[in-house]
């Protein structure tokens, strides 16, 4: 299952000895307490406690173990804080260097794959957008799942789908009644062939 080494750098940071003690030592300074609600574990609840940096983790990389600008929060309050704030840039981000292997042409990026950015660019076949397709998904056609909820939606209806059949009027054998059936339908049943009803079929074999 190796991949050659494609664990993100942030990641690679988060393993190593120094992020831990950093981590261990905030939570110890600010004894174990959400520092925005004060709610802490005991008294029967299990509170799950992270570390949040004051000034950005991607922005500011002299600062990343400075234990003066981590702060002790609850999973909730920690979430409120990222709340409509922008994803910050990393100043620090390693680019790897990599081959295309559909048009041979170098490019950089930080997690590449087999194919760059220009030769993964596909039109959508609903608003007619241009999009990169996602890792994995090779015969994707539309750039949203919205796009391809109304496309469906448009050209998928009743005669305009492949596998449509439409409906035929048969005579039941026994009443002569109309009886609507679909076409080549496959009915595995006689009776289901032939007459309405299971009663209409008894009373023709009766006759």
């Amino acid at each position: 299952m190796w991949k050659g080494g494609i664990s993100p750098q942030r990641a690679i940071e988060y393993a190593t000895q120094e992020y831990k003690n950093f981590v261990n030592t905030v939570l110890i300074k600010d004894n174990y307490t959400c520092q925005e609600c004060g709610i802490k574990n005991g008294l029967g609840q299990k509170i799950k406690l992270e570390v949040h940096h004051i000034k950005s983790y991607a922005e500011n990389p002299e600062l990343r173990f400075d234990i003066f600008n981590g702060i002790t929060l609850c999973r909730k309050c920690h979430i409120e804080t990222k709340k409509e704030k922008p994803r910050p840039n990393r100043i620090d981000k390693k680019l790897i260097t990599k081959i295309c292997q559909r048009c041979g042409n170098k490019f950089q990026k930080r997690n590449p794959r087999k194919y760059c950015d220009e030769c993964k660019k596909r039109v959508c076949e609903y608003c007619k957008k241009e999009f990169i397709l996602k890792y994995g998904k090779k015969h994707q056609r539309f750039c949203s799942r919205e796009c391809q909820a109304k496309w469906y939606s448009e050209n998928w209806k009743k005669e305009k789908h492949p596998s449509w059949k439409g409906y035929e009027i048969k005579k039941c054998l026994s009443c002569d009644k109309d009886v609507q059936r679909r076409d080549r339908e496959i009915l595995t049943n006689y009776n289901k062939r032939k007459f309405c009803s299971l009663r209409c079929a008894y009373d023709y074999r009766k006759k």
